[in-house]
């Protein structure tokens, strides 16, 4: 508010000052041609009109610059905005590709010759799939980064395809508990026994490795992806604080997470 003050009093002293200036002009050039009582109405008027016209010019200029300023703060408010969006996307994604790997990754160490029957299955359905808003992109094209919005594209495509792998692993993992369910006999002490004979036997075999390869695979993209999670959120962080300078309200330390198997 006092800055805005000071040019309005500034801007109206000029013009006064250049009013001042102009109804000396005109006095000089009209005094020749019209008698006093003329001339000192005309060039009052004529002063008057300038002086109000400048001030007016001036107040205008004002008004535009701080509609413009006020406009460019919006803007930058609302880049910070998308620019926290992505990221946030972009860090769940990196997220559900760890909590996968690591998921696996256990489930091998505890039997490495039958992992599946360490790893638990997640009904399928119960992580919707993420994807970023192609509005979000626009603070960071505007910064240059087009290729790493490209990036991060392909790796939520990456984790769809590591997602559909474990949502297939359990599907066959729960299809197979329905199987030893209906081939498990219950003994005198009340132990459960499965027992899988003929038909039963081979597709309980073939089902066993199916879900040993995937796994290993899992485990195998797993741990790539992990690492370019991290590394892509990273690179999204440096370019948005090189954008936004001092402005950046994002803070964020990115640690490439242990996903060597």
């Amino acid at each position: 508010m006092e800055r805005t003050f000071f040019l309005v009093a500034t801007a109206a002293i000029i013009g006064i000052a250049l009013g001042s200036g102009i109804q000396s002009r005109w006095t000089y050039g009209v005094l020749s041609q019209l008698d006093a009582s003329s001339t000192a109405t005309l060039v009052a008027g004529l002063g008057g009109a300038a002086v109000g016209g400048l001030v007016s010019l001036g107040l205008t200029l004002i008004s535009n610059y701080v509609t413009l300023r006020r406009d460019r703060e919006a803007r930058i408010e609302n880049e910070q905005a998308l620019a926290l969006e992505l990221i946030s996307t972009q860090l769940q994604l990196s997220g559900r590709c760890y909590t996968i790997f690591k998921a696996v990754d256990s489930a091998i160490r505890a039997a490495p010759d039958n992992p599946w029957t360490a790893l638990r299955p997640t009904p399928r359905g119960s992580s919707p799939s993420l994807r970023f808003r192609s509005d979000s992109f626009i603070p960071f094209i505007n910064a240059g980064a087009a290729e790493l919005m490209n990036d991060c594209l392909l790796y939520a495509d990456r984790v769809d395809a590591l997602e559909a792998m474990f949502n297939s692993y359990s599907d066959q993992r729960l299809e197979m508990q329905s199987m030893a369910e209906a081939n498990t006999v219950i003994g005198e002490d009340v132990q459960g026994e499965t027992v899988f004979e003929g038909a039963a036997a081979r597709v309980a075999e073939f089902r066993s490795k199916l879900m040993n390869d995937l796994i290993k695979q899992m485990h195998e993209v797993g741990a790539a992806w992990t690492e370019e999670g991290a590394k892509i959120a990273e690179k999204v962080n440096r370019v948005q604080r090189q954008y936004f300078g001092a402005r950046s309200r994002i803070d964020m330390k990115v640690a490439v997470p242990d996903s060597q198997p």
